[in-house]
Formats: C-alpha cells, sequence, structure tokens
C-alpha cells in the first residue's frame, strides 16, 4: 500500500472461506487522500499460480473512518460442539457421545481432538502432512493446516489447496458457520 513514494505498513488478513484479502493500515488511512494497491510479480495462489502484477488506486473520503475496535476472543465453547460432532466416531479424532465424548486411545493419525488434548494437540504443533505449516498458527487462520483441511475442494475427492489426502471430516463440509466459527477462535487467539 503506498501514497506517491511513501510505504504504508499495515496488517493483511486472509479468509480462505470468503476467498478474500484485506488491508489494515497500522496508522489509519488520511482523510482525502489517493493510495495505491500494488500486487507484485512473485505473489503466488495456495495451488502455487503466480499472479499477475496490478495496480489499484482509490482516494479515501473526506472524513477519516472510525478505528475498528479490537476483536473479541472467541472461546474454545464457541467451537466445542463442531468438534464434538464432526470429528468423533470410529477412526476419527474423539471418541462419540455415546462413548463418553472423551479422548480416544488412538486416534487418527495419532491426532486427539477431544477437549482434553485438543489445544496442545493443535497450537504450533506442524501438520504431519505438510510440516512447513502448524495445524494452528495462532491468530493466523489462513495459516493453520487444520483450516485448510476442513475446506472443501472443488470436488468432493479433492482436497483444499495445500493439503494432503482428503478433506475432513468425512462426508458433508463443515458449512461455513462452522468454518466461521473455528477461523474466529484461531484469529483471536486460540484456548480453552
Amino acid at each position: 500500500m503506498t501514497t506517491g513514494a511513501f510505504y504504508h505498513p499495515g496488517a493483511i488478513r486472509v479468509d480462505l472461506i470468503d476467498k478474500t484479502v484485506t488491508y489494515a493500515p497500522s496508522g489509519g488511512w488520511r482523510a482525502d487522500l489517493g493510495y495505491d494497491v500494488n500486487v507484485r510479480a512473485g505473489l503466488t495462489s495456495l495451488q502455487g499460480c503466480a499472479a499477475a502484477p496490478e495496480q489499484h488506486s482509490f482516494r479515501t473520503a473526506l472524513a477519516a473512518p472510525a478505528a475498528v475496535p479490537p476483536e473479541t476472543p472467541t472461546p474454545y465453547a464457541a467451537v466445542q460442539p463442531i468438534f464434538a460432532a464432526r470429528c468423533a466416531g470410529a477412526g476419527c479424532h474423539r471418541a462419540t457421545a455415546d462413548d463418553g465424548g472423551g479422548c480416544l486411545a488412538s486416534p487418527a493419525v495419532g491426532l486427539s481432538l477431544c477437549d482434553a488434548d485438543l489445544v496442545d494437540a493443535v497450537l504450533d504443533v506442524p501438520s504431519r502432512q505438510v510440516s512447513r505449516l502448524n495445524l494452528v498458527e495462532p491468530r493466523d487462520a489462513a495459516r493453520s493446516y487444520l483450516l485448510r483441511k476442513l475446506l472443501p475442494g472443488d470436488t468432493p475427492d479433492r482436497p483444499a489447496p495445500t493439503t494432503l489426502g482428503q478433506r475432513d471430516p468425512p462426508g458433508a463440509p463443515l458449512t461455513d458457520a462452522e468454518l466461521r466459527a473455528i477461523a474466529s477462535w484461531i484469529d483471536t487467539g486460540p484456548a480453552r
């Protein structure tokens, strides 16, 4: 992001669910000023496709917008029912409610997503399938392998980009609301 020759630092947020990128300047926008967004050569998609270099220009309104308040952390209680309902069963990552809903002795691929183990099992832990990505990268859902593994692919047998094997959980994909709850939990600082 630039204004003339001046670079404006800020935070870039990638939303894999909506497939959008959001930029928030670290110092706020100045009123009635022109800005340029530059996409440079070398930027690639999650599937490795090169982005075409381009520039987009815009002008801010006469009055500067109000500051955006920080996000309230999403509690684990908001995502626990999703993991409980969608990650349980034979060959999965936690016991079913009928089996007490607790931890399995041998969860799938050694990844326990039961309530007692989940945060420690995923937070800052490299994925076994794509080791350059952590299962959960704190405050960055777009770089978290767990979220990518949950995203529906182009077809039922084709997983989301940068994942290996099938999309999880098997069966119907998670809803957008379920995916957003998990992404929010990761983006606002995953905790119990």
